[in-house]
């Protein structure tokens, strides 16, 4: 039971980090669609705040 309450967490943790760095990189005037923001901010291994990306089948 604790595995997932762990796996819950972190993946709020996840969510709330993307769409942090959404609003960030928004209100820097860049578009959070284009493949070379994509590549270069949400292909990284951690966030600027800590919470760790989340490979695709880890999600």
């Amino acid at each position: 039971m604790l595995t997932l309450v762990f796996l819950r967490f972190i993946g709020e943790k996840y969510e709330d980090g993307i769409e942090k760095l959404r609003q960030n990189l928004i209100a820097q005037g860049l578009d959070p669609e284009d493949e070379n923001i994509k590549a270069a901010f949400f292909d990284d291994a951690t966030f600027t705040d800590g919470t760790y990306n989340l490979p695709l089948s880890a999600r």
